[in-house]
């Protein structure tokens, strides 16, 4: 969307469409702030890209070549700070996100994941346990991984155990960060 011609019409910049409010907002009733590292330091009031499927496809750089997800980290934290200053800059960083995303997609297929369903739900589940999913959208996207995984698995265990996660995120307004990454936590364990 980022690199079509249309993004820069005659419209406002940021076109907030595109951006997350709960990277920054619990609740969209009460004013919060709070800074997550991949945002690169910037302060309240810049708008944030919505970036929860991007933190997925970090857990799965990092099973796979973590040369190439920290590539990816770095990317990702330019792009949250082009967010926020013009469309050319805000492509560019698109661009270098896409080529290390074009990186690790060589790397993708079917012999290169199978297998590995467990270690890449080991790093969600340390990931979320180390409290990296603080924001709603990032958290849905990590629910959803995790459901997956577990259902490919096979684990009855987890899968008894993912449904509390679930109740966690039936309300964004009423998301805690901190139960989350506790629900998450308690899953690493279980699956160690």
């Amino acid at each position: 969307m980022v690199m079509s011609p249309d993004f820069e019409g005659a419209g406002m910049f940021p076109e907030l469409g595109l951006y997350d409010c709960h990277a920054c907002h619990r609740s969209m009733k009460t004013v919060q702030w709070r800074a997550l590292p991949r945002h690169g330091g910037a302060g309240p009031g810049v708008p944030f890209l919505s970036d929860g499927s991007f933190v997925m496809i970090l857990a799965l750089a990092r099973t796979l070549d973590l040369s190439v997800a920290e590539k990816i980290e770095a990317a990702l934290t330019l792009l949250h700070i082009a967010g926020g200053a013009n469309v050319a800059d805000l492509r560019a960083a698109a661009s270098q996100l896409d080529s290390e995303f074009a990186s690790l997609q060589r790397q993708l297929s079917e012999a290169s994941v199978q297998r590995r369903e467990r270690r890449i739900l080991q790093q969600i589940l340390e990931s979320g346990a180390a409290a990296q999913f603080i924001d709603y959208a990032s958290a849905e996207q990590a629910f959803m991984a995790v459901q997956m995984l577990v259902f490919e698995l096979s684990d009855a265990e987890l899968a008894v155990e993912i449904g509390e996660l679930a109740d966690s995120l039936q309300n964004d307004e009423r998301y805690r960060p901190a139960q989350f990454s506790r629900l998450l936590a308690k899953l690493k364990n279980h699956h160690e």
